[in-house]
């Protein structure tokens, strides 16, 4: 099963390799870039888990068609959370949602204003 998780790893794991990268050298810009990017991401993948019972969506393959498999479908069925594909993938659609909306405001609340009220008792 781990061989099936890769392609969502690898999808996941880029920009937030990056996004820690870009955390640790304090650049908040090209952090949120990157943070916003691992949260789009949830996206597609909700999508295709959304798919694993139905199998209706056409799949990516290298090699014979007649032996590809549907990744979450075996996925869930290994585990027994097949009957749940649609929640857990509404699950992960609201976390990306949620991810993409918070990010940029999280963003906002780091960039210098240039109007913003110094304290009172800040010295010049």
């Amino acid at each position: 099963m781990p061989g099936l998780l890769g392609g969502t790893a690898l999808q996941l794991m880029v920009p937030l390799l990056l996004a820690s990268y870009f955390f640790v050298d304090r650049q908040a810009a090209a952090f949120a870039f990157c943070l916003f990017f691992f949260f789009e991401n949830f996206l597609p993948i909700a999508t295709y888990m959304a798919d694993a019972r139905a199998m209706a969506l056409p799949l990516v393959t290298i090699g014979d068609p007649e032996f590809v498999t549907h990744d979450w479908h075996v996925i869930f069925s290994s585990v027994g959370l097949l009957e749940y594909d649609t929640r857990i993938a509404g699950f992960i659609r609201f976390a990306g949602w949620a991810g993409m909306i918070l990010t940029p405001c999280w963003l906002a609340r780091q960039l210098p204003f240039p109007y913003r009220k110094k304290p009172s008792h800040e010295v010049r």
